[in-house]
């Protein structure tokens, strides 16, 4: 293999990273990770740095491991963050995360915003959040999920893709062929019209379903869910804990007119002497 290197004119240096994917975890790779880090007979396997990560964690909260999904909740300026440890990757976080968000401000928590990442979420709001479980019971997936959907654009992107195929919407007819406004349009209008007059319309089912399965990843939501329920785990904690700082630290963040800084993260971790160097 050859690599070619060019001296860059740049003086700001830049360290590639790999932040995570798109694709969800599978349900074998997310029980293997969960397996690694709560069991201790692996840890002699692992590099030092990241046992005393597990070290530090185990020591200050819980480990998370097949059986259980581990909460923390935790204050920092003036706000409260809600970390969920739930390796379900990053579409079902991201749904969650929504979802986490409508269910939050109903029940008086004032939510500003999360973050999310392959292996967790986080959610910052105003007040404490009291009753975690009632927060993460299954019916969220079906209590909010219909709501949410209908505050967004995607069922009318995705009914526009069923409506050509199913050939609802004829976007090329002999002799002249819509514009991509004309066909918007009629699917817009169609969506609308079955949505008040016909809502078990099977084209709205079946969008419903794609966007359910396909995009979200909302079943697996779902049964994770519904099987953790007796086995979530709330831990209370005074301070950052170290399974909870990539999430916080997490690039990509769905907010609400808030962003943290991640030198001022960092320099607080640093005095409670357990940031890993």
């Amino acid at each position: 293999m050859n690599v070619y290197v060019k001296k860059s004119k740049n003086k700001e240096s830049k360290i590639t990273v790999y932040a995570g994917g798109r694709l969800p975890l599978s349900t074998e790779l997310s029980k293997s990770v969960r397996e690694l880090i709560g069991n201790k007979n692996y840890w002699k396997n692992l590099p030092t740095q990241i046992q005393d990560w597990l070290f530090y964690q185990e020591r200050q909260s819980i480990l998370p491991n097949p059986n259980n999904m581990v909460v923390e909740i935790f204050p920092y300026k003036k706000r409260f963050y809600t970390v969920i440890h739930s390796f379900l990757g990053w579409n079902a976080n991201q749904t969650l995360g929504f979802l986490l968000l409508r269910r939050m401000k109903r029940a008086g928590f004032r939510p500003m915003g999360f973050s999310m990442n392959d292996y967790g979420l986080a959610v910052w709001s105003f007040k404490k959040p009291q009753n975690v479980n009632a927060l993460l019971d299954n019916d969220i997936v079906f209590e909010e999920f219909e709501e949410w959907l209908q505050d967004t654009p995607l069922l009318k992107r995705l009914f526009r893709d069923i409506a050509l195929i199913s050939g609802l919407v004829e976007k090329r007819i002999p002799g002249s062929e819509k514009t991509g406004k004309q066909v918007l349009f009629s699917t817009d209008l169609i969506y609308e019209v079955l949505t008040k007059y016909d809502p078990k319309h099977i084209l709205l089912e079946a969008v419903k379903e794609d966007a359910m399965d396909g995009f979200i990843d909302g079943s697996r939501l779902r049964e994770t869910l519904h099987s953790m329920r007796e086995n979530i785990e709330v831990k209370y904690l005074d301070q950052i804990s170290p399974l909870s700082l990539p999430i916080i630290l997490d690039v990509t963040k769905e907010n609400i007119g808030y962003s943290i800084g991640k030198d001022d993260i960092l320099a607080e971790m640093q005095e409670q002497n357990f940031l890993i160097k």
